[in-house]
């Protein structure tokens, strides 16, 4: 992913940084979640803490895996679409780096982005459902 690119991350709203899974556009619903990304309810599950779209900028180059999602079968114990299968067809980003707080990731209200790869831009976060 190139210097300045913007991605999107579908998050626990408690999380404090991101997951090595985005997207280059927003998800708004968890119907959207699971039939386009392809997100099973043992990945993503509303039940634990809110699910939350939010916004990041690459502030250096990120090695990702690029591509389109495949079907999933939905195989998390007690969800209501058990043995659904999920089509996927939208895209994703898988980076190769895990970012962690104190690492590589800075939050939008941190100043300081020195050697930082990439920003979450707060003002952009949106509950799902």
């Amino acid at each position: 992913m190139k210097k300045g690119n913007v991605f999107y991350v579908v998050e626990y709203k408690g999380q404090n940084a991101p997951g090595l899974f985005w997207s280059r556009e927003p998800i708004f619903t968890i119907k959207d979640l699971r039939n386009k990304l392809s997100v099973i309810e043992d990945w993503k599950n509303p039940n634990i803490d809110e699910l939350v779209i939010r916004k990041y900028k690459a502030l250096q180059e990120i090695q990702v895996r690029d591509g389109y999602i495949g079907p999933m079968l939905e195989t998390s114990k007690g969800s209501r679409d058990f043995g659904k299968v999920y089509k996927g067809g939208g895209h994703q980003y898988e980076s190769l780096q895990r970012f962690v707080r104190d690492d590589v990731f800075i939050p939008s209200l941190d100043a300081s982005d020195k050697g930082k790869k990439i920003e979450r831009i707060e003002d952009f976060i949106k509950t799902l459902k």
